[in-house]
């Protein structure tokens, strides 16, 4: 927006000069903030943290003194409600208005704010509803309420609430009510909206304003004596930390009538007659939408929130000149970031060049790409970044809109993608090469330019493409052959696996390999990644008496019955995400499991689908088999910084493999396509296996979790993270003599492991007559 109105301060702030003086910070931090000695905490605008200080004075104050219902009447009663008015009129003043103006409602948050304008404002006839459409989420669901109260349902853009814009003369026709919703800032780019003028154009046409205030007011002023929204949502964790389930609605007093509830709770009503169908609400808009009793201990918590912005902070004006900084050094670092072709590192979401303060708060929001100017998927950048505990967002942070307009979305894009199995908040980061979301660093009053400079320093050292990759030079020389040095099955997906010397082989995987796996009482499966104690079961099968016997220290054993169970009646299960059909193996394993893990009732569930079968075992992930090399894990150990304490053995365990060949040269496995073991097992490679944090998890330590051996998985392989390969048998003709593929080979340590590098090797051997 051009004119001097663009120019104009609306959120009481000055242009900040980059120096140390703004990015300086008047507290000690690792005082207050002990726990970001160690971690890079880049996802403010999700939710900024909390203060040692505003902690321990919050706990003082309610150790030292009694705070109740304040619907009562006695002494501490009273002093409740006095505590909270004050706490209302804190809460005006840091907006920089009253109570002759506005009113507070406390709500549990931004969104029950939004959703309780949309259940009470009045439209009337010919009402409309307009929004921005780059909003949040819980503001679009503002319109579905508008809709089914009769109201026309629009969107616009920033241009059309320029004053001669056709948009604006539209809204002139309707004779009902109309209410207009924006944000104040883009929780997707951080872009700061000229929030002043647009109240100002949108009163002029007689609409009523509701400002999403909820990503602004997390680093930045409001001030409400310019901004005139007649309807304010905020929550207050995003400016402070805690508490997390307060937010307010404030109302501007002139407007209230425009609010009407149906539903009514405690307090709300002057008086109520439970057998006329009759009822009188408060006259005063605050108790007349606040329902029941109001959360006031964590109201109380509220002021010590804002001293912990004024006292540690140093206030809003100067925190949103150190976040504003603090992205400005991030954008214009990452921006010069270049591959060795010269292509771009990052293509950056943004409006200008982070050059006003007015314009840009403490976001910086982009996507990463490689020399070749493909993406890279924001999922893996944020597995990354988390293993060098550098924590941040990714997706699209809940605005379609916005991901939309700065991913170059069309609406029909989002539907194909959502169509092709992508929906909100999962790992699906790309569709046909095309960022489904981004990748978000905000920044907060804590936050430091070493953050920042930890945050580049990353993806200088992972994804910027300097040469060839260390695993192509590791790779580049191909051993003929090798020799099987060890098998492990994992009969229970996530516990403990078990060596074994010699071993039944369908083509679905390793006979009774991930055949089980542990599944809560919510009916999701239960991995290391959530419960550490499953790392202390070790599931042993015996194939003589058909049973698995469950072991863990200090605890007796359970033995799981292997018979057939075709009389049994299946039933649904989750793995990772997917619905597979399994079998109860009884109450005597779920007391087991839910004495041992001790926290939930578990039950252990065997996949329909097993490994005994010639299909892949439902347990698995991707492929029935993974295999790395020994040298493979030798020169992980080799490069992992001293000192560690790793072992082979220990670095064996936590990859979780099921061959173990014996080579001379690291990672030549990433270059075999078809290997074959003993004189008739042939094996596709489906993939290379891509790590995460699972292999942090030291499965000889009751799951006690550390950034080794991951990060040098990264500084050792690249940003892949790839460890190991993933197999599938092929039938071949001389596996023809099992039946529909249910008859089992066998596989021992020691077998010969020839890698086929010529496809007609391998196809000779395929079609090879038997003898």
């Amino acid at each position: 927006m051009n004119g001097p109105e663009a120019s104009s301060s609306q959120f009481s702030e000055e242009e900040p000069s980059a120096n140390h003086e703004v990015l300086s910070l008047p507290f000690d931090r690792d005082e207050e903030f002990p726990l970001l000695s160690e971690n890079v905490y880049l996802d403010h605008a999700g939710s900024t943290l909390y203060a040692r200080s505003q902690i321990d004075a919050l706990c003082s104050q309610l150790q030292s003194n009694l705070f109740t219902n304040p619907h009562s009447g006695h002494l501490f009663s009273q002093n409740t409600a006095q505590e909270i008015a004050k706490v209302r009129n804190r809460i005006l003043k840091f907006f920089h208005t009253d109570a002759a103006q506005y009113s507070v409602v406390f709500t549990s948050g931004a969104t029950a704010s939004m959703k309780l304008v949309a259940e009470c404002f009045l439209y009337g006839t010919d009402g409309v509803f307009a929004h921005l459409a780059e909003i949040h989420t819980s503001v679009g669901g503002m319109r579905e309420v508008a809709r089914q109260r009769g109201a026309k349902v629009q969107h616009f853009h920033e241009n059309d609430l320029e004053p001669t814009s056709s948009f604006l003369s539209s809204l002139t026709a309707h004779t009902g009510k109309k209410l207009v919703a924006f944000p104040g800032q883009c929780n997707f780019s951080g872009r700061k909206y000229h929030a002043a003028a647009w109240t100002k154009r949108l009163h002029e046409v007689k609409c009523k304003v509701f400002l999403d205030a909820a990503a602004l007011v997390t680093t930045s002023p409001l001030d409400l004596s310019k901004v005139n929204a007649d309807f304010v949502a905020l929550s207050f964790y995003k400016i402070f930390g805690h508490p997390t389930g307060v937010g307010a609605l404030l109302v501007r007093n002139s407007v209230a009538n425009t609010l009407r509830k149906t539903y009514f709770g405690g307090g709300s009503v002057e008086m109520s007659i439970s057998e006329l169908d009759f009822h009188v609400p408060r006259l005063n808009i605050t108790d007349r939408l606040e329902d029941g009793t109001v959360n006031f201990n964590d109201i109380i918590a509220l002021n010590h929130g804002f001293d912990a912005v004024e006292r540690v902070g140093g206030g809003m004006t100067c925190i949103s000149q150190r976040v504003f900084s603090l992205a400005r050094y991030t954008f214009l670092r990452l921006r010069e970031l270049r591959h060795h072709s010269g292509a771009q590192v990052a293509e950056i979401y943004h409006n200008g060049n982070f050059d006003s303060i007015t314009e840009q708060g403490g976001v910086v929001t982009f996507n990463l790409k490689r020399s070749d100017s493909s993406f890279v998927g924001y999922s893996l950048v944020e597995k990354v970044m988390s293993s060098f505990k550098v924590h941040l967002r990714t997706g699209c942070f809940c605005n379609t809109g916005a991901c939309q307009k700065y991913l170059s979305l069309s609406a029909q894009a989002l539907l194909d993608n959502f169509h092709a199995g992508h929906v909100c908040g999962d790992n699906v980061d790309l569709v046909n090469g095309i960022p489904t979301g981004a990748i978000r660093v905000s920044f907060g009053y804590m936050s430091v330019q070493a953050d920042a400079d930890a945050f580049l320093q990353v993806i200088r050292d992972v994804f910027v493409e300097n040469s060839r990759d260390v695993s192509q030079s590791l790779s580049s020389v191909s051993q003929e052959h090798g020799e099987l040095a060890s098998m492990f099955i994992y009969p229970v997906k996530s516990c403990r696996g078990t060596r074994v010397k010699s071993w039944p082989v369908f083509l679905g995987g390793f006979l009774y390999d991930r055949t089980f796996f542990v599944q809560n009482s919510k009916g999701t499966s239960v991995t290391l990644k959530h419960h550490g104690g499953l790392s202390r079961i070790t599931p042993v099968v015996d194939l003589r008496s058909h049973q698995m016997i469950l072991q863990a220290p200090g605890v007796p054993t359970q033995k799981v019955d292997l018979g057939d169970l075709e009389d049994q009646e299946d039933m649904a299960g989750r793995i990772c995400g997917r619905r597979v059909r399994a079998f109860d193996c009884g109450d005597s394993a779920s007391r087991w499991l839910t004495n041992l893990l001790n926290d939930d009732v578990y039950s252990l569930l065997r996949c329909t689908n097993d490994s005994s079968s010639a299909k892949t075992s439902s347990a698995a992930n991707s492929a029935p088999f993974l295999l790395i090399c020994s040298a493979s894990i030798q020169c992980l150990l080799d490069n992992i910084p001293a000192p560690h304490g790793y072992t082979y053995e220990d670095l064996t365990d936590r990859m979780r493999p099921n061959l173990v060949v014996d080579t001379k040269i690291p990672f030549e496995e990433d270059s075999w396509k078809m290997i074959r073991i003993g004189s008739s097992m042939i094996f596709e490679v489906v993939e290379k296996c891509s790590r995460c944090q699972m292999v942090n998890i030291d499965v000889r330590r009751n799951g006690e979790r550390n950034k080794e051996p991951l990060q040098s998985i990264i500084r050792l392989r690249g940003k892949e993270m790839h460890f190991g390969i993933l197999l599938r048998q092929l039938e071949t003709s001389a596996s023809d003599t099992r039946e529909s593929g249910n008859t089992a080979s066998v596989l021992t340590e020691g077998d010969y492991v020839q890698v086929l590098t010529r496809e007609d090797q391998v196809n000779s051997l395929v079609n090879k007559p038997m003898e």
